[in-house]
């Protein structure tokens, strides 16, 4: 039996466990909070124990206790000895969080949209809602299910690609709130620190959100840049966009990347002026494909005007990845002449490249021939 006797209509009881709190069942209480709590005027109660069967089992929800999954009892627990689920097909066994987001994360879209974001006029088909979900989840979620299931970040030996991204370090800013080897906190202390961890989660996952949502308009600018390309430069290298605000990862993530692309270039809104992004040689690297030329880095704005030959250029940054320009017409001529200084190592790399393909197929080609061979001489002979 539950520990609490007195549950009152209007209230929603969440269980969750006891000891040391982590960024798992914080963000469950969250999530399940931000959908059934206030919004529809129901007071949220936590309670937290080791012991599930005894303290918590009149709770609405019970997460990351209990040694259960049973979403029609609305137990969501992944420390079982045989559990190995996975969201939609991802290579991360799920935690609480996750478990929580499958079931319970495209409602959270939805609602959340239409309640919070009036100002968001693109139509939620099924489809779409369905696209944030994932977004969010590789964004956030996935961390949290990998960290939470002692998931490193790299495989061994380390390779290039990480098997997740995490570069909050959210996990440790939510420890921080458990109790200190210096601290004797009472069991009402230590829940409201758990509700102080509730908030700065709380506030982390409304931005992941917010450029989740947007992230559906983004793509579509993107996607008309990237079919204007050839409006700019003949050879289609490089991307204008009406705001440099807008995140290169988009066109990285979502279209099919053209390795020909070098730069990206956008409006800075704040500077009111032009700026040119170096394409990134991969997601996870910042290692660019073409950086901006190091002779006009880090130069004052005469001697950078000087040395480039180009009117009205600003600023280069001391790895080359970003150059400004007060004039779009400035900043093409910035990206054209870094193209022109290099070009001759771009495409011999893009040639290299091309023969490694047509190489690595023509051999093959021929391993198949020749265990056909072996096959054919095999069955003869018997």
């Amino acid at each position: 039996m539950s520990t609490f006797t007195t549950k009152k209509e209007g209230e929603l009881h969440l269980g969750v466990h006891g000891g040391k709190f982590h960024l798992d069942d914080v963000l469950c209480c969250y999530l399940i909070s931000s959908l059934y709590g206030e919004r529809l005027n129901n007071k949220v109660v936590i309670h937290r124990s080791i012991d599930a069967g005894k303290d918590l089992g009149d709770c609405d929800f019970v997460m990351d206790v209990g040694m259960e999954y049973d979403h029609t009892k609305r137990h969501y627990d992944h420390h079982q000895k045989d559990f190995d689920e996975t969201y939609n097909n991802r290579n991360i066994k799920m935690s609480a969080s996750g478990l929580i987001w499958r079931h319970y994360g495209k409602e959270i879209v939805k609602t959340l949209i239409s309640e919070n974001m009036k100002d968001f006029k693109d139509k939620l088909t099924d489809r779409k809602i369905g696209f944030i979900a994932d977004r969010i989840y590789d964004s956030m979620i996935s961390f949290v299910d990998a960290r939470d299931n002692g998931l490193n970040q790299y495989s061994e030996p380390i390779t290039q690609k990480p098997n997740y991204i995490d570069n909050s370090h959210l996990g440790y800013f939510v420890s921080l709130f458990n109790e200190s080897w210096f601290e004797d906190l009472t069991p009402e202390q230590t829940l409201e620190r758990f509700k102080q961890a509730m908030v700065i989660v709380g506030e982390y996952f409304k931005n992941v959100f917010k450029k989740a949502v947007y992230s559906t308009q983004a793509h579509k600018i993107v996607e008309k840049a990237y079919n204007e390309r050839f409006k700019y430069r003949s050879d289609g290298r490089v991307l204008v966009l009406e705001n440099s605000a807008i995140p290169v990862s988009i066109f990285k993530l979502n279209m099919k990347t053209d390795p020909k692309i070098l730069y990206v270039v956008g409006f800075n809104k704040e500077r009111k002026q032009y700026s040119a992004l170096a394409v990134n040689k991969t997601a996870e690297n910042y290692k660019t494909i073409l950086p901006f030329p190091k002779e006009w880095r880090v130069l004052p704005e005469e001697e950078l005007v000087k040395v480039s030959g180009i009117p009205d250029s600003t600023f280069v940054h001391s790895t080359g990845f970003l150059a400004c320009n007060k004039t779009l017409k400035g900043i093409l001529l910035m990206v054209d002449k870094s193209i022109k200084m290099n070009i001759h190592t771009i495409e011999k790399k893009e040639a290299n490249y091309s023969k490694f393909i047509m190489y690595g197929l023509f051999g093959l080609i021929l391993l198949l021939f020749i265990i056909l061979y072996l096959y054919r001489e095999k069955t003869f002979n018997l």
